[in-house]
C-alpha cells in the first residue's frame, strides 16, 4: 500500500511540478536544469529486457550524465545518472551491454573487499571479480567505492568507518577505469559525522540515498539518489527519472523534525 501511496502522490507532483515549469516558460522565464540520480543493484537475466526499455524511455526524456559530472547544466533542460551499487555479475552481464550500446554512462560502486563474493546467497548472485571487471574497458563505465566489507557507517567506530573508506579508496587506485573520488554510502547510512570522514579520506563527491535534485553546483559533495529496478512500472520508473519522488525527500526531514519536537531529552 504503501508504494501505491507513493506512486500516486508522485503523480500529483508531477503533474503540478510541469504546469509550473510551463507557466515559467510563456513568461519568458528560464527553468533550472532538473537533475535526477537512479541507483540499481542486481538485473538478472530475466530482467534485461525491461531494463532495456527503461533506457529507451529514458533517452526518449532525458539526457544522461555522469555522475562525476563537474559541469554547470543547461537550465530548462532534464539530466540523469545512472549509477549502480555493489558490483553485482547480473547487472555486469546484463545491464552494463545494454548501457554500452546505447554510449549511456554508469558509475558502479564497488565493495573492493568482497569482489567475487556471494554476499546475498538468496538472490542467486556475487560479486564481480577483477578480471571480470578488466573486460570492461569502456570510458563510460566508471568505478567508485562503497567501502571494503559493505559496513554501515553510522554503526562503527570513527577508526573503523576511516579504514573502510581510506582501504577502498586506495584499493580503487589500482583498478583500471576507477574515480577513487567517488563514494556511496551502503544501506544509505549516513550522517554529518561520516560525511566529514569521507572529506578526509579524500573523496570529493558522495552519494546518499535520499531522492532530492542533485548537481544544483558543479562542486556538489552530497548528492541525492532514488532507488530503481528493472521490476519497476515503466509509470513508476518515469516519476522516479522526472524527479517526482522529490517530495519524499521533505517528508522525511519534516518526520525528523516532528518526531524531535516530541522527544525527551535522556535524564542526567
Amino acid at each position: 500500500m504503501s508504494r501505491i501511496i507513493k506512486l500516486v502522490l508522485s503523480c500529483v507532483m508531477y503533474a503540478a511540478t510541469e504546469m509550473w515549469r510551463a507557466a515559467r516558460r510563456l513568461v519568458g522565464i528560464a527553468t533550472p536544469p532538473i537533475t535526477t540520480v537512479l541507483c540499481y543493484h542486481h538485473t538478472f537475466d530475466h530482467e534485461r529486457t525491461r531494463f532495456a526499455r527503461q533506457l529507451d524511455h529514458l533517452l526518449r526524456w532525458c539526457e544522461p550524465v555522469p555522475a562525476n559530472i563537474k559541469e554547470q547544466l543547461v537550465p530548462g533542460r532534464r539530466y540523469v545518472a545512472l549509477t549502480a551499487d555493489d558490483g553485482w555479475l547480473s547487472f555486469l552481464r546484463n545491464a552494463v551491454p545494454e548501457m554500452l550500446s546505447r554510449r549511456i554512462p554508469i558509475t558502479i560502486f564497488l565493495i573492493t573487499g568482497r569482489l567475487g563474493e556471494a554476499i546475498e546467497p538468496d538472490k542467486a548472485d556475487r560479486l564481480v571479480t577483477l578480471a571480470e571487471l578488466a573486460t570492461v574497458t569502456s570510458p563510460t563505465v566508471t568505478l567508485g567505492s562503497h567501502t571494503v566489507n559493505h559496513a554501515r557507517l553510522t554503526h562503527v567506530t570513527e577508526e573503523v568507518a576511516m579504514r573502510e573508506l581510506a582501504d577502498s579508496r586506495h584499493a580503487l587506485a589500482g583498478i583500471p577505469n576507477a574515480d577513487p573520488d567517488l563514494f556511496a554510502f551502503p544501506f544509505g547510512s549516513y550522517n554529518s559525522r561520516v560525511a566529514d570522514l569521507c572529506r578526509m579520506a579524500g573523496y570529493r563527491r558522495v552519494f546518499i540515498t535520499m531522492p532530492r535534485p542533485a548537481f544544483a553546483s558543479p562542486e556538489e559533495f552530497e548528492v541525492g539518489r532514488i532507488r530503481v529496478d528493472p521490476s519497476d512500472s515503466l509509470l513508476e520508473f518515469h516519476l522516479k527519472m522526472m524527479g517526482a519522488y522529490g517530495w519524499t525527500f521533505r517528508a522525511i526531514i519534516l518526520k525528523r523534525r516532528f518526531k524531535a519536537l516530541f522527544t525527551r531529552p535522556a535524564p542526567i
